[in-house]
């Protein structure tokens, strides 16, 4: 009996195990999600949503750029294929070859991405078709993201573009917020402001069995998270005045940049010939890239107006003047240097120069507004020679001029940017060999003091400046971002001012002299005048090595409560007058009375064309490659010739004759 007991309780025990073992099994199957998450790759699967991406509007809150939906058909391998599966039918539907559907295959297994896409930027009136027919493959769906959407036919540069992201961006991706087919900003300000204007992706978690299909919501859907839209940005850009200066720049190369001198707010931005930014998109890009890319006459894709480098030329003469008044080597008051037709080098050579005051001594004021050569090379070498050393001078010279922004880059939020040079005496250690050895002195760089020789500037830096004189001893960061989400930005990095070690006594004569320009010196005529605003200006004839000269004007109005600093380059324009002085003038006064009342003065600047000096250019450059060439060499060289010409033609017709 008891034997027989033992026996029952053993038993007991084990139909107990065996319940608790069948509950707590149930319990993991049916309520308990942990091991399932451990093993999501096979039984939780996730939905991203894209965000809408932020708008972006212009400072009077004209919409510039908004967003479209667009498709791509993705295929995921890891589903099991139907019975009847057919690559064919695949292809035919997304409208493939078998062949690239076997690279697009390969590829996405190098990269590891899947689901990977067949077939991308499906407009939304293209995707029905498809939509009718793709329940047939489980392994294709359809992602549906954002498309850009430019309002605008300009200003690429400005706003920028986004792209599929690069595997090199993708890998350095820390944050783990991109996949392998997201869109990402490469350019403009989409790109400076990417993080804002994103967004925050939405997720979504099902459960799914094997085959990878969704057989119910995981946890409820309390871990979903949704999408939330990016932030709108408010430019301070002006789009009215940005499309009229690239009106005004059409058939030109070269830059605008126009400042609000007391906030450091970017106006306008342009870069000559422009680019339209839909153009750009994925579904236009592998079209029109490669085609300016190739495309040297102009180098459109290059943006000008913050990143290419010029010889500033006489505007420069106004920061020489400031230093040289602060080093006491000139004076506002004092009559001083004369000039015979150029500033003397020896050995016969000289700076030529055409300001009229042959034979007296001049102000500094006289000197801005008449643009005297002699003057600020003379002014430059004293600056220099008061030291020690020429060494020492130049170098003390440069101090000086970095105070104003030169010789580095801003660190702002224009994408593009170059620091352009201010000669140091390593620079010319480099050119001719130790200063201690007499390889040069102040002679070698006199030329420096009328913005040529080694010094060079962007448009941004150009404008910087003047914006510096006109608030007579500051500038602030330039910027190009107003508001994000309806708040003004917060960074304090745009509110700093950057003062400058000059007195505030030596930018009213140099002010005076720029208003000189217009009242009696190079700019003195009646056209480039705006009734009732007093400006002040300074032409620039800036040495170009690769041809005409270029064509610089800088001005800043009205000169008792600036609203506007400009700064205009037209290269190969030749005289700052005759060009760069009339579109910065037409500028201002769009700017400053929203309307042009000398129209037949816009009419003639946007009438001019530089083609012809720039396809010169374009000959001169390919013949010198036929030099010291066999035949064979030469017949190559001038097909590339033809075919480079063709292709300038064709973009002639694409884009200059239908979208300007």
């Amino acid at each position: 009996m008891e034997k027989n007991k033992s026996i029952y309780i053993f038993i007991g025990f084990i139909a107990i195990f065996i319940v608790i073992f069948i509950l707590r099994l149930g319990q993991l199957q049916l309520w308990d999600d942990k091991y399932i998450t451990s093993s999501s790759n096979l039984a939780i699967d996730r939905k991203i949503t894209i965000p809408q991406r932020g708008f972006i509007y212009d400072r009077r809150g004209e919409l510039l750029v908004a967003n479209n939906p667009i498709y791509d058909v993705v295929f995921t391998y890891g589903k099991k294929l139907p019975d009847n599966f057919n690559e064919q039918e695949i292809c035919n539907l997304v409208g493939i070859d078998t062949v690239k559907f076997h690279k697009i295959l390969r590829d996405a297994k190098v990269q590891k991405s899947n689901p990977f896409p067949l077939k991308e930027n499906i407009k939304a009136n293209e995707i029905q078709d498809i939509q009718e027919r793709i329940y047939r493959f489980p392994n294709l769906s359809i992602v549906n993201r954002i498309s850009r959407d430019y309002m605008v036919p300009t200003s690429y540069h400005v706003l920028g573009s986004i792209r599929k992201i690069s595997k090199k961006r993708f890998d350095a991706d820390t944050t783990g917020y991109y996949g392998r087919n997201d869109r990402v900003g490469v350019s403009g300000v989409e790109a400076s402001y990417e993080k804002e204007l994103r967004g925050i992706k939405g997720e979504e978690f099902y459960r799914i069995d094997i085959h990878r299909n969704i057989i119910g919501k995981y946890k409820d859907g309390e871990e979903n998270v949704k999408a939330k839209a990016g932030k709108d940005l408010m430019l301070t850009i002006d789009y009215k005045l940005q499309a009229y200066a690239e009106k005004l720049m059409k058939g030109k190369r070269g830059a605008v940049v126009a400042i609000e001198p007391a906030t450091g707010e970017i106006l306008a931005m342009v870069s000559s010939p422009y680019i339209n930014p839909n153009e750009m998109k994925d579904e236009n890009f592998n079209i029109y890239y490669p085609l300016y890319n190739k495309d040297s006459i102009y180098s459109r894709l290059n943006n000008k107006a913050a990143a290419g480098t010029y010889p500033p030329g006489s505007p420069f003469k106004l920061l020489t003047g400031l230093i040289g008044m602060q080093e006491g080597v000139i004076a506002d008051t004092v009559k001083k240097y004369i000039c015979h037709h150029g500033y003397q080098l020896g050995g016969g050579r000289k700076i030529g120069c055409h300001c009229g005051y042959f034979g007296i001594p001049i102000k500094v004021d006289q000197a801005i507004a008449k643009s005297c050569n002699n003057f600020f090379c003379s002014t430059y070498r004293d600056i220099v020679l008061k030291y020690k050393n020429d060494s020492i001078g130049v170098n003390k010279w440069r101090n000086y001029l970095m105070q104003f922004g030169l010789d580095q880059r801003f660190n702002n939020d224009v994408f593009e940017g170059n620091k352009g040079k201010i000669p140091s005496a390593l620079t010319y250690l480099k050119m001719y060999g130790p200063y201690a050895a007499g390889a040069w002195k102040v002679t070698n760089t006199v030329s420096n003091g009328i913005g040529q020789g080694e010094v060079t500037e962007t448009p941004l830096q150009m404008a910087n400046c003047v914006a510096a004189i006109a608030n007579r001893g500051y500038w602030i960061k330039p910027h190009i971002v107003k508001k994000i989400n309806g708040k003004p930005i917060t960074d304090t990095a745009y509110t700093k001012k950057h003062i400058p070690k000059i007195d505030r006594k030596h930018y009213d004569v140099v002010v005076k002299g720029m208003e000189g320009v217009f009242d009696y010196g190079t700019a003195r005529s009646g056209s480039l005048k705006i009734k009732g605003v007093r400006m002040a200006g300074k032409t620039g004839t800036a040495q170009n090595p690769h041809g005409q000269d270029h064509s610089i004007f800088v001005l800043f109005a009205p000169v008792e409560n600036p609203k506007i600093a400009i700064a205009v380059v037209v290269e190969n324009g030749h005289f700052g007058a005759t060009w760069g002085a009339p579109i910065a003038s037409l500028l201002t006064e769009q700017y400053l009375t929203d309307t042009i009342t000398r129209k037949p003065l816009s009419a003639r600047m946007e009438a001019a064309s530089f083609e012809g000096e720039y396809r010169r250019q374009a000959n001169e450059m390919y013949a010198e490659r036929l030099k010291n060439k066999t035949k064979t060499q030469a017949e190559s060289t001038m097909k590339a010739i033809r075919n480079y010409f063709e292709l300038v033609d064709q973009y002639t017709k694409q884009y200059i004759g239908k979208k300007s």
